[in-house]
């Protein structure tokens, strides 16, 4: 069994991580200082990209307040994911070349823009907090044999990522390989699949689960929601919280993980916001995605124990 890198607890499932950490530099540095301070308090699970805090050609911009911040969550005893951040140069790529998402994930590392410089700042980034952080994924450019070549290299590096899953284009076999390979993996495919193909895989996903049950599934790009309540999963991440900032008046509360109730119109300041009159707003969404785990947890580990008698999907308990 080889074990990911990151100070992770395997006992410790149902978490939801906040993805798109970095808006919280672009409140900070506009004098709104709460949504900041609310995002790293205890309980919060964090995710940044390597993409936060660099850009191609150039390296890690360690004076920013986005490397600030992810160095802060750190800190803060947050656990904190790093994303490699393929998703985001593969979608470089793809407008500069105008061809399709699945065609850009589907080249080879060496025909993909940026992809050596994004491996030696993921490199650097990992060499040197990887022991702090929650996990990191693979860099999963290219399709299977190419995320086994690379993953390979990086593990000659001493380096310990997490291998990434893509259940539409890898075939079901390398699940199985990677499940009776490695302690965790990711499980991607999901943001842009349709609502049924969404459920497919996942009810699958938690089928074959229960084949590796000491293994830790993260589900990319997802939310929980009321899915998670029959099909209950490890942990996962989505930029849902920031979702007030393009559709304020249309964000709905949820309730066990189903939206239910629009933001009451008096809780929210009239448009145009300044940066700090949404900060009391934005903290209120971070503050339902910390809700949001409990339930997720509450849900998959209490209720279901008290059911069936066996916790999702180990037994272990939880802390």
């Amino acid at each position: 069994m080889k074990l990911t890198q990151g100070n992770w607890d395997p006992n410790l499932r149902s978490m939801f991580f906040n993805a798109a950490m970095k808006n919280l530099t672009e409140d900070l540095g506009k004098g709104d200082s709460r949504t900041y301070e609310y995002g790293l308090r205890e309980g919060m699970n964090n995710l940044f990209a390597i993409n936060d805090f660099a850009q191609p050609g150039n390296s890690i911009r360690r004076e920013g307040k986005e490397w600030q911040a992810f160095l802060a969550s750190i800190e803060s005893g947050c656990p904190t994911f790093l994303d490699s951040g393929v998703f985001w140069l593969t979608n470089q790529h793809k407008k500069a070349h105008g061809t399709t998402m699945d065609e850009a994930l589907a080249l080879a590392p060496e025909e993909i823009d940026n992809f050596d410089w994004l491996f030696d700042v993921y490199v650097e980034v990992v060499k040197e907090v990887g022991d702090q952080l929650w996990g990191y994924n693979e860099l999963d450019q290219g399709g299977k044999e190419n995320k086994i070549r690379t993953r390979a290299r990086l593990e000659g590096m001493g380096l310990r990522p997490i291998p990434v899953y893509h259940p539409l284009n890898d075939g079901w076999d390398y699940f199985d390989e990677l499940a009776k390979e490695y302690d965790r993996i990711c499980f991607g495919n999901l943001v842009q699949a349709p609502p049924p193909v969404r459920k497919r895989l996942l009810a699958t996903a938690f089928e074959r689960h229960a084949e590796y049950p000491d293994l830790f599934i993260h589900f990319l790009g997802i939310t929980p929601n009321e899915i998670q309540m029959a099909l209950p999963f490890d942990s996962c991440d989505s930029s849902a919280w920031i979702a007030i900032r393009k559709f304020a008046h249309s964000v709905r509360f949820q309730a066990s993980g189903q939206k239910r109730w629009i933001i009451p119109r008096e809780w929210l300041p009239p448009l145009p916001w300044t940066w700090v009159e949404r900060g009391p707003t934005n903290a209120l969404m971070l503050s339902e995605s910390y809700a949001r785990q409990r339930a997720m947890r509450h849900w998959n580990q209490t209720v279901i124990d008290n059911i069936t008698g066996t916790r999702y999907p180990t037994g272990v308990a939880d802390k």
